[in-house]
């Protein structure tokens, strides 16, 4: 997820969180999004955005996570930035990538693994 827009967007729309240096979550993949919606998502990031933008207006309860994030994946070299679900965060590298995340995964995180990919770490952006 590259639209500034849709970043804009989510942080208006979440509490603010002071994050740690690294975080823990899913990220929205356009491949998988325009699967689950019958079009091409790496040609259509508009139409990606809209659903996101849709996903995070109806679907997603805010207790389902801890924030909303832009960043890369810490185990991909030169990855472009990716649109993050945050559920941890630290400042300690190690320790979040042994941490696991919470059992079970908030109900309406559960409603849209079709369209997440991860879990991953990232380094959040800005």
């Amino acid at each position: 997820m590259e639209s500034d827009q849709v970043t804009r967007k989510a942080a208006a729309m979440v509490p603010f969180k002071r994050l740690g240096t690294f975080v823990k979550g899913y990220e929205f993949n356009d491949e998988k999004i325009g699967s689950a919606f019958e079009f091409d998502g790496l040609a259509l990031p508009r139409k990606v955005d809209s659903i996101v933008d849709l996903i995070l207006r109806t679907v997603l309860d805010d207790d389902g996570y801890e924030a909303l994030a832009v960043g890369k994946r810490v185990d991909h070299d030169n990855r472009r930035s990716v649109f993050i679900l945050v559920l941890d965060d630290d400042d300690d590298l190690e320790k979040l990538m042994e941490r696991p995340l919470p059992k079970p995964l908030h109900w309406s995180v559960e409603r849209i693994m079709l369209v997440l990919d991860g879990p991953h770490v990232y380094k959040p952006i800005g």
